[in-house]
Formats: C-alpha cells, sequence, structure tokens
C-alpha cells in the first residue's frame, strides 16, 4: 500500500464495530454531519464547539453526498483522470523540451560569444591598420616638412650673406636683387608658421564593466529560480480528497482600483497580472494583488489581445495593423508578423501552440471561411488548421485551451449578444452555451436572459468561466456544459457587487482575477 493510499484510509478511522468514530475524540462514534465545518461530529463536538452550526443526519447527509458522487465519479473517469494523463504526458513533453530549449540556448550563448570575439578582433586589426597608415603619412610629412625647412634656412643664410655684402658695397644697381633676396626670408618665415602641426597620438579605453559585457552578449531569461523550487512542488503536488469536500467557496483576498478599462489582461506571475488598458496611449499596466502597479509605454502597436509565452515574453494581436506580434515587458517587440485578415482573440497553448482567432471584417456576419480560428507555431505561420473550424462563427473574439484539450471559443453574434463554442480535441462541436434548447424554447414561460460574453478562461479541473458583462455575472461551466455556478449567487450572500466584468485571468496558485468596472478583484476559490 503506497503512503498515498495509507494517508488517505486513516483520515477516517473505524471501530472494530465497524463504526466511523470521530477524529477529536477518538472513542466516540459521529452521530451528524456538519455542514458549517464539512466535517463528522460526535455527541462531544456538538456540545462543545458545533452546537450553533448547521448540523445534517448522518442518513440524510449520506444520500446527498451519494447522489453528489454518482454524478461526479464519471466527470472524474471520463474527463478529470484523462485530463490528469494528458496533463502528466504534457510535463513530459516540456520536460524533454525544456531540455533542448536550455541546449539551444547554450548554443547561442557560445555562438554570441565566438561572434563577438571575432568582430573585437576584427575592430582590433581594423584599428592596428589605421595607426600604420596615419604613422607612415606622419613619417613621410614630417621627412618633407624637414627637408624643406632645412633647404629653406640655407636659402637663407646665402640670402643673408648677399644682402650684407650689398649693403657694404652701396651698389644702387642691385636694388631689385636686394628686394627678391628680402621676399625669399618672408616666404620662408610664413611657411614655418603655417606648416601643419602633427598631434600626439592618443588611445583611450572603452568600457570593461560586467553590464557592458552583458549587454554586448545578451540577456538571459526563463531560469527557474531555485529558491522557491520546493514551495512551487509543495504546490503542484496532486492530493485526493472525499469529493464531498471539493465546492467553491470563493474568499474575496484583494479588491483593487482600476482607473481605466482593461482590453485585455494576462497572468505575469503567481501574484501578478499584466493588462492592456483602452487609452490613447499605448500601455502595458502590470499590476501585483498586493496594490502596486507599473505602467510602461509600448510604441507603435495597439495590442487587442495577448497571451503570455515562454519566460516573460507574451504573444499578442494588433487588429488595427493586421499584425501579430511578440514583445517583452518593457514594451519592446521582438518579432512581428502582417496579415491579410484582422486578428483578434489569441491564446498560447501548453505545447507552445498559438491558437487566434481570424476575421476578414469587424461585422456580424456568418461567413464560412473568413471568420475563423487558425494555428500557429512558435515562428507565427498558420499551420493547418482547417479541423476546427467546422462550425460557422459570426465574429469570433476570444480562444483558449481548456487543461483537458478542448477549444473554448467566444463568438459575439450582434445586439450585444454572444456565445460560447466548445469544440473536442479533433475539432468537431461539443456544445454551445447558452444551449439552443434553453435559448429558443418560446413556450417557457420565462424569456432567457440575453447574455454577453466578454472574457473566458479555464481551471486545472478544466472547468470553464465565462465572464457575462451584460448581466454582470460569471459563470462556471464543467467540461460538458453543465453549470456548476453562478458568482453573482454566492457573492451577493457576502455583500459583493459584480460590475460588468470584462476580464477574468486564472494565475498559476488557482486565484480568478476578475476585472471590472473601476475595480480589480482576487479571488481564492477553494478556500
Amino acid at each position: 500500500m503506497s503512503s498515498t493510499e495509507r494517508k488517505f484510509l486513516n483520515s477516517v478511522q473505524r471501530k472494530k464495530g465497524g463504526d466511523v468514530v470521530c477524529q477529536e475524540h477518538n472513542d466516540t462514534p459521529v452521530v451528524m454531519f456538519c455542514k458549517t465545518c464539512d466535517q463528522l461530529v460526535c455527541d462531544e463536538c456538538i456540545k462543545n464547539s458545533h452546537k450553533p452550526h448547521d448540523l445534517e443526519s448522518l442518513n440524510k447527509q449520506s444520500l446527498e453526498d451519494k447522489m453528489q458522487l454518482s454524478q461526479q465519479i464519471p466527470l472524474v473517469k471520463n474527463s478529470t483522470m484523462p485530463g490528469l494523463k494528458e496533463h502528466i504526458k504534457s510535463i513530459g513533453q516540456t520536460k524533454e523540451q525544456s531540455a533542448k530549449d536550455f541546449e539551444q540556448l547554450m548554443n547561442k550563448i557560445m555562438t554570441r560569444t565566438t561572434e563577438l570575439i571575432k568582430m573585437i578582433e576584427k575592430s582590433r586589426d581594423q584599428m592596428l591598420q589605421m595607426c600604420r597608415k596615419d604613422q607612415e603619412r606622419a613619417r613621410i610629412f614630417l621627412s618633407d616638412l624637414e627637408e624643406k625647412m632645412t633647404s629653406g634656412i640655407k636659402a637663407l643664410e646665402l640670402s643673408l650673406a648677399s644682402a650684407e655684402e650689398v649693403v657694404k658695397s652701396g651698389n644702387a644697381k642691385g636694388a631689385a636683387l636686394i628686394h627678391t633676396r628680402l621676399q625669399l626670408n618672408w616666404d620662408i618665415q610664413e611657411y614655418k608658421k603655417r606648416h601643419a602641426q602633427i598631434e600626439i597620438p592618443e588611445f583611450v579605453s572603452g568600457s570593461s564593466y560586467d553590464n557592458s559585457i552583458e549587454k554586448m552578449i545578451g540577456v538571459f531569461s526563463g531560469g527557474l529560480h531555485l529558491k522557491t523550487r520546493d514551495e512551487l512542488l509543495s504546490k503542484a503536488l496532486l492530493k485526493a480528497k472525499p469529493f464531498s469536500s471539493w465546492r467553491m467557496k470563493p474568499y474575496l483576498v484583494a479588491a483593487l482600483p482600476l482607473k481605466y478599462d482593461i482590453r485585455s489582461a494576462s497572468t505575469l506571475k503567481s501574484d501578478t497580472m499584466l493588462m492592456i488598458p483602452v487609452t490613447r496611449q499605448r500601455l502595458l499596466i502590470t499590476m501585483a494583488a498586493n496594490g502596486q502597479s507599473r505602467e510602461t509605454e509600448m510604441s507603435d502597436h495597439r495590442i487587442y489581445d495577448m497571451s503570455q509565452s515562454i519566460g516573460n515574453e507574451f504573444v499578442g494581436t494588433d487588429a488595427d495593423n493586421k499584425t501579430i506580434l511578440k514583445f517583452r515587458l518593457d514594451g519592446s517587440v521582438s518579432e512581428k508578423k502582417e496579415l491579410r485578415s484582422i486578428p483578434r482573440g489569441i491564446h498560447v497553448c501548453k505545447n507552445g501552440e498559438i491558437l487566434m482567432c481570424l476575421c476578414d471584417t469587424v461585422d456580424f456576419k456568418t461567413q464560412r471561411g473568413k471568420r475563423k480560428i487558425v494555428r500557429m507555431d512558435e515562428k507565427l505561420n498558420i499551420v493547418n488548421s482547417d479541423d476546427l473550424n467546422n462550425v460557422e462563427y459570426t465574429l469570433p473574439d476570444r480562444v483558449v485551451q481548456n487543461d483537458n484539450g478542448d477549444i473554448c471559443v467566444i463568438d459575439r453574434i450582434g445586439g450585444g449578444s454572444s456565445r460560447l463554442f466548445v469544440l473536442n480535441k479533433d475539432g468537431t462541436l461539443k456544445f454551445v452555451y447558452p444551449h439552443e434548447s434553453a435559448e429558443y424554447d418560446f413556450s417557457a414561460t420565462t424569456k432567457p436572459k440575453k447574455v454577453s460574453f466578454s472574457d473566458v478562461c479555464c481551471d486545472s479541473f478544466s472547468n470553464i468561466f465565462v465572464a457575462d458583462e451584460k448581466n454582470n455575472d460569471i459563470i462556471v461551466l464543467n467540461s460538458d456544459g453543465d453549470e456548476i455556478v453562478r458568482f453573482s449567487k454566492i457573492l451577493k450572500r457576502k455583500g459583493i457587487n459584480l460590475v460588468a466584468p470584462s476580464r477574468i485571468v486564472l494565475d498559476r496558485t488557482g486565484k480568478l482575477w476578475i476585472v471590472m468596472q473601476g475595480k480589480v478583484l482576487v479571488f481564492d476559490l477553494y478556500s
């Protein structure tokens, strides 16, 4: 028996006679179930600490749990377990790919440093060659100057001697000759004053600081911080619990003020989110759960939707310029590609594949082939996507891949309404939400509300979270399209109101970030 199985069996203690005993009072049989604390209790527990709580008889609670189990067991067998196995397979593929990526990274570093060494050697040789040329030119010039000055001095000496002779003789016939000699003297003096000067050659050393070398080589990012490894592993452990305790109990962790409407949002770290605001400026906003935020300006591109790729790099769509691009947190663009159609929603899958919504124009006309979902590789090349377009989209706006491989698409249909398409991994239609039977049942006594889905995300249980901006709600569906919970009902009892939720994001710790008018709410879902 494994340690996990032993712990699971020990969580419920039994007497020899088969009665379940209290975990706090070992020899006392349990008599009721406390719904407030979600545990079995004995008479002692009821007297001491559970008397004012919501208590239920064991038989009634047992029937309730059996009904819940009968619904959840097929779900776990047919959806959750295959999803977990697929996830393990994905981890193995990621592990293998990670090893290859780091090998490629080290090769790139070696290649880059070798290139720099060659560039430095080439620059050294060019500088030495320039120095040798200037050295030779200076030597020739100075030798020529020396020769001319020597000749000039000799001519001046002869001129002086001849002039002295003429002065002493007093002969007026040599007046023109005297003038010529004096002119020669003047020319030599001017030449001496005006000849080019040779400066002392100097060499100023460049920077040799470590950060200068790093800038020349490049920057490495995307490594696992080993300090947090144990913490990450402890959070990643798969813990089996009785299904009766798997109840969504949203607990408000933070309420953060927000001054912009938000066009797109994505997780950054376990406690940080990146947002694209609706402003004239092209801004990136990072916001932490403690309320700290930072704005960075991004030139040239206005992002419509984005999804995190490898490390701190993101893939985004620029609908105005029909462009898809890769960008970093500092706003710099590392790669971009122009398209013929308008890109809208985008999502990076776990295997590195990219899903994107494409439209010919932004209107509400159903046109097969012109409104579609496409796959792309990591180099932003569109690959075969015919299997994703077995349904007719009106205006596909957002797309995500569920943990079980399903593909969820928000399709806007005009009049402020929208719908959710969920496709199987093979591209066949799994379901549409709201279900058509509910949407078009004219015999119903109450007309169904129109919904305006603005965003969609999925958790590790393959549950689907949809933001309904028109009805101020977050709807949670299981992977088969059954409604699990509506946030508006739960939060209303706690005095929390949702106002036009536009963006929803699940971070790496399972917390749900809800972006709405003037505020960001952060919830722990399974508190």
